[in-house]
C-alpha cells in the first residue's frame, strides 16, 4: 500500500504538471493578441478556468464528449463567453473535439452575409481540447458530391438554390467527422464515452445544458409540426451516433417517401422523419440560443416558434 506521503508526492506533482498545461493552453487562447482588449484580465480569466477544469478532470473520470462542428461566426467576442458559462463550465469533465472548416472569407446572401470574416482558429479558446480539425473545402468536395442532392432541393420554405442545402451538407459532414474524432480518440485511449452531445460554434447559449441527463435531447423551439430542431442534440451513446452518423443513407430512403416526395430535403423536416424511424426516444428541453451571423447579427426571434 503507498504512504500518504507518496500519494501526495504525486497529487502536488500532478498539480505542478496542469499548472503548466494550462499556461501552455493560455499561449493559444490569447495567441491573436490584436483581438484582446484586456489582456491582463483576459489572462486571469481564462488560466483560472482551464486550471480549475484541468483539475476536475484528474479527480472525475471522464465519461462524455462535447463535439461542436461548423463555422464559427463573430466567435471570441459573442459566442465563447456564452460557450464557457453554458456549455463548458456546466460539462467540465468532458472531453472536447471540435470539426470546422478552414475558411477566412463566409458568403451566405439568405443571411445577409457578404464576403463575411470568419476566424476557425478563434476556437482554440475554448481550451483543453482533444482533438480539433480543419477542414479544407477541396477535400470536402472531393468526399462528398453536393450537386448530387440538388435534385431533392426543397421548395417553398425560403431556402436559397443551391447555397441552403450545400450548407446542409456540409453540417452533416461536419458533425460526423467530428464523431469520427471521437470514436479515433477512444481507440488510441480504449475510453468509451457514454455521453456525448453536440453543439454549434455560432450560436449564443442562454440557458445550462447538462449532457448528462435524458436520452436523447434537442431545444424545444423550432419543432413545429413536421420539424425537428437541427442546431443541438446530446444523450446516450447509441442515440448520438444515429444522430451524427445516418443522414447521408437515409437520404434516399426519406425521398422514396410520399412526405420527402412533396417536401423534398429540407433540414428540420427531414430531421424529423428521420427520428422517428430510428425510433429515437426525442425530449425537447426548454433551451434557448439564438444564431449568430458573420457579421455579429444576434436573431432574436429564433426562441419564439
Amino acid at each position: 500500500m503507498h504512504s500518504i506521503k507518496t500519494i501526495y508526492s504525486a497529487v502536488f506533482c500532478t498539480c505542478l504538471i496542469l499548472i503548466a498545461i494550462s499556461f501552455l493552453n493560455y499561449s493559444q487562447v490569447v495567441y491573436n493578441k490584436n483581438s484582446v482588449t484586456n489582456g491582463t484580465k483576459i489572462f486571469d480569466t481564462n488560466v483560472t478556468r482551464i486550471f480549475q477544469r484541468n483539475m476536475e478532470r484528474i479527480f472525475h473520470p471522464t465519461n462524455c464528449a462535447l463535439i461542436f462542428f461548423g463555422l464559427p461566426k463573430s466567435f471570441k467576442k459573442i459566442v465563447l463567453p456564452s460557450i464557457t458559462k453554458y456549455v463548458l463550465a456546466v460539462n467540465p469533465h468532458c472531453d472536447i473535439f471540435i470539426h470546422t472548416y478552414n475558411i477566412s472569407v463566409y458568403s451566405n446572401p439568405r443571411n445577409h452575409e457578404e464576403e463575411s470574416v470568419i476566424i476557425p482558429a478563434e476556437m482554440h479558446s475554448i481550451g483543453n481540447i482533444t482533438n480539433m480539425v480543419y477542414e479544407n473545402l477541396v477535400d470536402f468536395h472531393s468526399r462528398i458530391n453536393v450537386s448530387y442532392y440538388h435534385k431533392y432541393f426543397p421548395k417553398g420554405n425560403g431556402w436559397l438554390f443551391p447555397n441552403s442545402l450545400d450548407n446542409m451538407m456540409l453540417q452533416w459532414n461536419s458533425i460526423q467527422v467530428g464523431w469520427n474524432l471521437m470514436v479515433d480518440h477512444e481507440g488510441k485511449t480504449k475510453k468509451k464515452y457514454e455521453r456525448v452531445g453536440f453543439f454549434r460554434p455560432d450560436v449564443l447559449y442562454t440557458n445550462s445544458i447538462d449532457i448528462q441527463h435524458g436520452q436523447a435531447v434537442t431545444a424545444k423551439f423550432n419543432n413545429r409540426q413536421g420539424w425537428t430542431n437541427d442546431c443541438l442534440f446530446f444523450g446516450l451513446r447509441e442515440n448520438a451516433q444515429i444522430w451524427a452518423t445516418k443522414r447521408f443513407s437515409f437520404v434516399e430512403t426519406y425521398m422514396n417517401t410520399t412526405f420527402g416526395k412533396e417536401n423534398g430535403l429540407h433540414s428540420e423536416m427531414f430531421l424529423n422523419k428521420f427520428m422517428i424511424f430510428w425510433n429515437i426516444p426525442l425530449t425537447l428541453k426548454n433551451f434557448c440560443f439564438y444564431r449568430v451571423r458573420a457579421t455579429a447579427q444576434i436573431i432574436l426571434n429564433d426562441c419564439n416558434n
